[in-house]
């Protein structure tokens, strides 16, 4: 928010986030964003800047693994809605960020697509050399501690097929699969129908995070 002066009225907090969307969504020029919402290519430029700097100040309130059983029962139920795989709590996989090539080790950061790259695993840990595997950088990540260590994924169970089954994260086939992080059966041998099924329930969770 900022105040008006006797010399110019204040840019509203509404186009502000609007001039910062663009810019992100899009990838335009600050010039050519500018004179789209009627300002100066500098002040598209500051305007996105503080944008950033606000989200980032409070990304913690919002990026953030559900720990407590409410909050972990509400993102299974939002997961139910879409999908018949039972006790997902969040998906899991990696995002390449394309960056300018570093001055130290720059092949270390060219990723399989072939441009340099850092890799983010949501929930969030950044900063991984594109080349690495996305299975390497979860082993790397605080979020899989937390999961061995009991400190999330904990509660509630629920009972399936006799057995009493904690919270789940789905993931792709680049993963290892263990008693918390569940993936597809591999497709390199004909399948069952219950495997194929299992395959089409789980994909239908895991969709969300592409």
């Amino acid at each position: 928010m900022r105040q008006n002066t006797i010399l110019r009225e204040a840019i509203t907090v509404e186009k502000r986030v609007a001039v910062a969307l663009w810019r992100l969504a899009t990838g335009i020029s600050y010039r050519t964003g500018g004179l789209t919402f009627g300002i100066s290519r500098c002040t598209a430029m500051n305007v996105k800047d503080e944008f950033c700097s606000a989200l980032m100040r409070r990304a913690n309130d919002f990026i953030k693994f559900p720990k407590a059983e409410a909050e972990t029962r509400q993102a299974i139920q939002k997961f139910q809605d879409i999908s018949h795989f039972p006790q997902v709590v969040e998906a899991l996989d990696g995002s390449h960020i394309p960056i300018k090539a570093p001055k130290e080790e720059p092949n270390e950061y060219v990723n399989r697509k072939s441009f340099h790259s850092i890799e983010s695993c949501l929930h969030v840990s950044t900063g991984y050399a594109g080349s690495i595997h996305d299975a390497r950088v979860l082993r790397m990540s605080s979020l899989l501690t937390a999961a061995e260590d009991g400190d999330i994924l904990h509660s509630p169970l629920r009972r399936i097929g006799g057995m009493q089954v904690k919270p789940l994260i789905v993931a792709d086939p680049a993963y290892k699969l263990t008693t918390w992080c569940m993936k597809p059966f591999p497709q390199t041998r004909a399948l069952a129908d219950r495997q194929r099924d299992f395959n089409k329930s789980l994909s239908s969770a895991r969709v969300v995070v592409e």
